[in-house]
């Protein structure tokens, strides 16, 4: 038998950052209320929110179990996957709450 030592990691996080000057004052309103908004969009496939930021001139989104579909949601509202920037999920870790 072999075991495996040291970290291994099945994480569905992932985070994005967004420039607030890359999306409209609605844009940015639909993002902070995903939740309300997706169900007003009459989508009933997207489930558990994600922690929305926002800090300076930027919007921040993260989430540990990534069981709602920004991206889709994102494409949806009309923001351009090329002024987002996607990460791991790893830096809402550092968020103070």
């Amino acid at each position: 038998m072999k075991a495996r030592i040291g970290f291994v990691s099945n994480s569905s996080s992932s985070s994005f950052m967004i420039s607030l000057s890359k999306i409209t004052d609605e844009q940015k309103e639909a993002i902070v209320n995903h939740i309300d908004t997706a169900r007003k969009m009459a989508f009933d496939t997207f489930f558990d929110s994600w922690d929305i930021k926002i800090e300076s001139d930027t919007l921040h989104g993260c989430t540990a179990m990534d069981n709602f579909d920004m991206e889709t949601f994102l494409s949806l509202l009309g923001v351009r996957n090329s002024d987002i920037t996607w990460g791991d999920g790893w830096s809402c870790r550092c968020w103070d709450d």
